[in-house]
C-alpha cells in the first residue's frame, strides 16, 4: 500500500475514480470481485493523508464554477451518474444523441475534466449531484 500512498495526491485522485467506477456496478464484474475491490480501494484511501489536495494540485476542486452548469446539463450529468449510456440518456430525455454528446462536452468543459469518471466524482464532491 505504501508504494501507492508514496505516489502523492495524484495517485490517490486516481484510485478515488477507480473506486467510483467500481461501485457504479458496470457490467462484467461479478459482485464478490466488486465487494473485494471497493474493499481493498477503500483501505488504500485509508493510507493517504487526510489533508485537501492544494488547488495548485487539482484546479477543478474549487467550490463555484466560473460558468454554472444549466439545468439541462445537470439533467444530463444525474443520468450519467446513475450509469446510463448515451443513447439510453438520450431516449430518457426525448433529444437526440448529438444533443446528449452537446452537453455532456460542455460539462466536461465547465467542470475541466476529460471523462464521466472524473466529472461524477467532482460533481458529487462540489455536491451538484
Amino acid at each position: 500500500m505504501r508504494v501507492f500512498a508514496d505516489e502523492g495526491p495524484q495517485m490517490r485522485l486516481l484510485i478515488e475514480d477507480c473506486k467510483l467506477m467500481i461501485e457504479e456496478r458496470r457490467p462484467g464484474l461479478e459482485e464478490g470481485s466488486r465487494s473485494r475491490l471497493i474493499d481493498y480501494t477503500g483501505r488504500l484511501l485509508e493510507v493517504f493523508p487526510a489533508v485537501p489536495l492544494p488547488r495548485t494540485t487539482h484546479p477543478t476542486l474549487s467550490t463555484s464554477l466560473v460558468e454554472p452548469l444549466t439545468e439541462r446539463e445537470l439533467e444530463v450529468l444525474c443520468l450519467i451518474a446513475e450509469g446510463l449510456k448515451y443513447e439510453e440518456i438520450a431516449g430518457r430525455l426525448y433529444i437526440s444523441l448529438n444533443t446528449v454528446r452537446t452537453y455532456v462536452k460542455s460539462i466536461y468543459s465547465k467542470l475541466n475534466v476529460n471523462n464521466r469518471t472524473r466529472a461524477i466524482a467532482l460533481a458529487r464532491q462540489m455536491k451538484l449531484i
